[in-house]
C-alpha cells in the first residue's frame, strides 16, 4: 500500500506529477524536482517530507521578506527530525543553476569564502526543503553587503528549571529597557525553547557596535533581575535562569527566520508575537505546521516591521556609551549570482 505524500491539511496544496522516479512541481516558471515525499520526517506526529515542502509552499508570501537576499546556512535533516543533522554553508554541487547564490568572503579575513544559497523565490525555497532543510537559518546581513547588520536581537534561552514563561518575562524586561531608549521592539517565539526580541536598525553600525549595544542593554536587564537573568558563559552557572545571548549579534552568525519550521517533535514554527500575546504567555506548541496558517490568515506578518521600519540606533548607542563604529562600505563585499561562481566570474 502506497504511503501518503501529504498528511497535513493546508490552505493550498502542492501540485506534483510523478515522472522518472521523482515528483515534479511547477513553481514560478521553474520545474522543481522533489524526492521521497512520503518519507516520514516527524515520527511522533507522522508528518512527511511532503508536508515540509507543502508548508513552505504555503508560507512563502510571509517568509519571503525575511529570506530575500540573505545567505542561508544549510541545516539539513535528510532523514527527518530523528536523524543526523548536516550543517554546511556552501551550496551543494547539485544546486540548480536557477537558484541564486551569494559569494561571501570569510569574515575571518583568511582569504576563504563560501557560496551561500539564497531563497529569493519560492522554487528555491522548495529546493531547500527537498534536500531536508527543515529550518531556514539566515545571516543577519543581506547580499551584497552582509557586513551590515539589519537588526539587533536578543536571544533569550531559559535553563531548567527556568521555563519559556520565564523567558517571556525577561523579554518584557528587554522591551522596557528598549522603551527607555525610545526604540521599537518585536518579540517572537523561536519555536524551540527560547524567545527572540528584535530591533530593526538602519544600516551603518558594525556588528561589533551592535553586539556591544546588546550587551549594555542585557547588563541593564540583569541589574534589574539578577535572580532571573544571567550573562554567564559557563553552562553550570545558568541553571534556573534565562541566559541573554548577545554574542549572536556577530558576523557570520545566523538565526531561524520568522515562520521557519523547527526540528521539534510537534513541528513548531518560529512565530512573531504581539506584546499583548507575550503577556498571555503562549507556548511554542501553540504554533505548529498545522495551526500557524489560520493565524497568518488572521494577523498577517507581525514581523514585517523588522524588515521595513529600520530606526537610527546611533543615538541610543551613544546614551549607553557605545561607539557606533561604521562599516567600511567595501568590507566583505559579496557577489550575488546564479550558477557556479566560476561561471559567474567569466560572464
Amino acid at each position: 500500500m502506497a504511503r501518503p505524500l501529504f498528511t497535513v491539511e493546508l490552505p493550498s496544496s502542492v501540485e506534483v506529477a510523478a515522472r522518472g522516479g521523482y515528483w515534479w512541481a511547477e513553481v514560478g516558471g521553474q520545474r522543481v524536482r522533489l524526492s521521497n515525499l512520503d518519507k516520514v520526517f516527524w515520527p511522533d506526529a507522522g508528518y512527511t517530507k511532503g508536508d515540509l515542502v507543502a508548508y513552505y509552499h504555503n508560507v512563502w508570501p510571509f517568509i519571503a521578506p525575511h529570506l530575500r537576499d540573505r545567505p542561508i546556512t544549510l541545516q539539513r535533516y535528510p532523514d527527518g527530525v530523528g536523524g543526523q543533522r548536516f550543517l554546511h554553508k556552501t551550496a551543494p554541487n547539485y544546486t540548480p543553476d536557477w537558484v541564486e547564490r551569494c559569494h561571501v568572503p570569510n569574515f575571518l579575513g583568511d582569504g576563504a569564502s563560501n557560496d551561500f544559497v539564497m531563497a529569493n523565490d519560492e522554487a528555491s525555497l522548495l529546493f531547500l526543503a527537498n534536500i531536508g532543510c527543515i529550518e531556514m537559518h539566515a545571516l543577519h546581513g543581506r547580499c551584497p553587503r552582509p557586513a551590515f547588520p539589519d537588526y539587533v536581537f536578543f536571544d533569550l534561552d531559559p535553563f531548567e528549571p527556568a521555563s519559556i514563561e520565564d523567558a517571556l518575562s525577561v523579554a518584557e524586561l528587554v522591551r522596557a529597557a528598549l522603551d527607555t531608549l525610545e526604540l521599537p521592539s518585536y518579540p517572537r517565539l523561536s519555536g524551540g525553547t527560547g524567545v527572540h526580541v528584535y530591533v530593526p536598525i538602519e544600516r551603518g553600525p558594525s556588528f561589533d557596535s551592535t553586539r556591544a549595544f546588546a550587551e549594555r542593554v542585557a547588563r541593564a536587564v540583569h541589574g534589574v533581575a539578577p535572580e532571573h537573568v544571567t550573562l554567564e558563559w559557563p553552562l553550570t552557572k545558568r541553571s534556573g535562569r534565562v541566559f541573554v545571548d548577545c554574542n549572536m549579534n556577530r558576523r557570520g552568525q545566523n538565526v531561524a527566520a520568522a515562520y521557519s519550521l523547527r526540528p521539534t517533535p510537534e513541528a513548531t514554527v518560529c512565530t512573531p508575537l504581539t506584546w499583548d500575546e507575550v503577556a498571555r504567555r503562549p507556548r511554542p506548541q501553540d504554533f505548529t505546521i498545522v495551526t500557524v496558517h489560520e493565524r497568518l490568515s488572521r494577523v498577517g506578518d507581525l514581523a514585517e516591521p523588522v524588515m521595513s521600519r529600520p530606526v537610527d540606533i546611533t543615538g541610543a548607542m551613544t546614551k549607553l556609551g557605545v561607539r557606533p563604529d561604521p562599516v567600511d562600505p567595501d568590507e566583505h563585499r559579496a557577489v550575488a549570482h546564479r550558477g557556479r561562481y566560476r561561471k559567474a566570474l567569466e560572464t
